[in-house]
């Protein structure tokens, strides 16, 4: 009994810094993402309408709750210095190559950090999803706290997926999770 709380304990530990919560994490920590999945989903929301919006993006592309109607967005709440974020892009890029000829899906990585900040990231490290940059406002609505955070909002306006963290294969899960909002499939089915 007392091994099973000490493991379960262990794991909490583990498991939590899998999420950064904008603060630096070290290379130690880094490492375990790719062992442990993150069960910290948003459960709460899923089903639920999201809340209404307006972005522009750091290329000057406007984004509007108004112009989704009928569309699916897949949302990624990121920062240059979350080291599971930036781990986990590689993996979202592939998501983006595989959806983004797809007129009804819109991509957006939304983070606090300044324009200029995020431009200098991206001379290092490529990102397909277009980044918004300092938008607290829109962090707010969504309540964001952790990063990671991937959420797919379906064509109808509601929460379809809500995951917090970051683990090996989230772009084949975020995948499979905008294959199902595509074929309509009831979000209430990602419930853990």
């Amino acid at each position: 009994m007392i091994n099973k709380l000490i493991t379960a304990v262990i794991l909490l530990f583990i498991g939590s810094s899998l999420v950064c919560s904008q603060e630096y994490i070290d290379e130690e920590e880094n490492e375990l993402m790719a062992e442990i999945e993150i069960d910290e989903s948003g459960s709460a929301f899923i089903g639920k309408k999201a809340p209404e919006f307006s972005i522009t993006d750091i290329e000057g592309r406007h984004l509007s709750t108004e112009y989704l109607k009928g569309k699916i967005l897949v949302l990624n709440f990121w920062f240059t210095f979350c080291k599971p974020c930036v781990k986990e892009i590689k993996e979202l890029n592939k998501v983006y190559e595989t959806f983004n000829v797809n007129n009804d899906i819109v991509f957006a990585a939304i983070t606090f950090e300044g324009e200029e900040e995020v431009r200098d990231f991206l001379k290092k490290k490529h990102f397909s999803y277009p980044i918004i940059a300092a938008d607290d406002e829109v962090l707010d609505l969504f309540g964001i706290q952790d990063y990671p955070t991937n959420i797919i909002i379906d064509k109808a306006g509601n929460y379809y997926y809500y995951s917090i963290g970051s683990y090996r294969g989230i772009g084949q899960e975020i995948t499979r999770q905008i294959q199902g909002a595509i074929g309509g499939e009831n979000s209430l089915k990602n419930l853990k």
